[in-house]
């Protein structure tokens, strides 16, 4: 399940003085599918959070009746998770930052537009807890399959003498054979040169739809590695539900028909997870002499799943704070924290930080006419031209459930906006393979200490250049601008 299917499951509890902007409020966020509840004084909200906490309060400090130390220390001793979304004017923001350890998750400035800038904080803070709770179901997974293998370490040395339903030998000595192989691949070449048949492994490349030959067994793996074949976007559709029921994409078929002259063969998926998300990884196809059938090697292709799973876990696991599961760029969190050790070098060193926020245009559209297979291949490849066209420098995040955001050290405004433009054209001219639909994207740019003041400052701004081309068309890029009054930390020169 992806973020925008999980909406539904977050509860917010709206909090204004006015009935009115109240209503306003809660109207935004259920079109969102928002679980979305009203109150209009302080002692009600405070029993409801008691009898079923909210993920979310969003609140105006006009609409309390204590000290806002008061509110918030009522609401957390209730429950310690809920993130408060405070709407006041800009003025108010340095007395705001020392509610950040008291879950104040951002601040929403007041005047127009506050139902979209209410809708996007609500969508950035609830997007951080889907991570979080997806990061929490892979940790817990993890250790769910790290405790079956030692299960099956210590049925071996239990039950060392027994006949087990593998003939030739038991599960545990089986696994024992894989000790030295700690990574993916190391222990696919262990599968396949202990393997009794002929076997090619084609890996999956879902950012160019594609299957590469790797790796080999009974052929000669250098005159084909590399050979493979690219999908269109009709045989990507229900790709892992074909490879389940034994066949293979037209394309491929025809490429060990007529490439490799094989003719019978049997296919098999391997799929890993990632998170929530179950993906395939690559694809074995194996054949043997007259006679040979799949049974006679299924336990061991089992068994080279399990582990085989457990060493992408274990990967995943060791990035499992800073990494999105998806394209494999940083997190949310990653990227507050590493914008904050920028912004304190850049005040340092007196040099600007730029931040571009990028978006993927008719999301809604994509997801309709494509499906989620396919939207998720278009995030993927944006992550990858993302990371091929960065600098060693720059950070690269996904930020929410379609949106990228760049963290560009020593880069002005002029060079952000650049940038921006470059990826913007690359992407336009990219083939997704979907046809006649043009993929875009459209970019907000801001800087330090030019155009903001500080981390959420520059994020914010760079967020609403993003909204405001977004509301004109999108597909374009919008450099910030500040109000006039505005006076920055220091002078950028050069």
């Amino acid at each position: 399940m992806n973020f925008s299917d999980s909406k539904a499951q977050f509860c917010i509890f709206v909090f204004f003085p006015n009935a009115d902007l109240n209503t306003e409020i809660k109207g935004s966020l259920v079109e969102e599918k928002y679980d979305t509840y009203i109150f209009m004084d302080q002692e009600t909200l405070i029993e409801r959070v008691k009898e079923a906490a909210p993920h979310v309060v969003i609140f105006s400090p006009e609409a309390l009746l204590t000290p806002m130390s008061e509110f918030v220390s009522q609401v957390l001793s209730a429950n310690s998770e809920v993130q408060f979304l405070c709407v006041a004017d800009a003025d108010q923001a340095e007395a705001l930052k020392e509610y950040r350890e008291y879950n104040l998750a951002g601040m929403i400035a007041a005047g127009e537009k506050l139902k979209e800038r209410c809708v996007w904080q609500v969508d950035q803070v609830c997007q951080t807890l889907f991570r979080t709770y997806q990061n929490e179901d892979l940790l817990k997974k993890t250790e769910e399959l790290l405790q079956e293998n030692e299960t099956l370490k210590s049925q071996r040395n239990e039950e060392k003498a027994k006949a087990t339903v593998i003939s030739d030998s038991s599960i545990g000595q089986k696994i024992q054979l894989y000790s030295a192989a700690t990574t993916k691949d190391e222990v696919l070449i262990h599968f396949i040169n202990q393997l009794s048949c002929q076997a090619i492994y084609f890996k999956y490349l879902p950012t160019v739809q594609s299957f590469v030959a790797t790796h080999s067994h009974g052929l000669d793996i250098e005159a084909i590695k590399g050979v493979g074949t690219r999908l269109e976007a009709t045989e990507t559709a229900h790709l892992l539900d074909l490879l389940k029921s034994g066949e293979i994409p037209p394309a491929l078929a025809e490429l060990m028909k007529e490439g490799l002259r094989i003719g019978q063969y049997f296919p098999k998926p391997v799929i890993v997870q990632n998170s929530t998300l179950t993906g395939l990884d690559g694809l074995f196809i194996f054949w043997g002499a007259e006679g040979f059938h799949f049974q006679q090697i299924e336990s061991d292709f089992l068994i080279f799943s399990l582990l085989y799973q457990q060493a992408h876990l274990i990967k995943r696991s060791e990035g499992l704070d800073v990494y999105d599961p998806l394209t494999e760029l940083y997190n949310r969190p990653h990227f507050v924290h590493k914008l904050e050790e920028e912004i304190a070098r850049a005040r340092r060193l007196e040099k600007p930080v730029s931040v571009v926020c990028l978006s993927l245009d008719h999301m809604h559209e994509i997801d309709q006419s494509f499906g989620r297979n396919n939207r998720d291949m278009i995030l993927r490849v944006i992550a990858a031209i993302v990371k091929k066209t960065s600098r060693v420098n720059d950070i690269s995040c996904r930020t929410a459930d379609s949106e990228f955001s760049l963290i560009l050290p020593h880069c002005g405004r002029r060079g952000a906006a650049l940038r921006a433009e470059r990826l913007r054209r690359i992407i336009e001219a990219h083939a997704f393979g979907l046809g006649d639909f043009k993929v875009t994207i459209s970019c907000g740019v801001s800087e330090y200490p030019s155009l903001s003041k500080g981390a959420d400052d520059l994020t914010q701004s760079a967020g609403q250049a993003l909204e405001f081309i977004v509301g004109r068309g999108g597909n374009k890029v919008c450099l910030y601008k500040p109000m006039e009054a505005f006076k920055p930390d220091f002078e950028v020169h050069g």
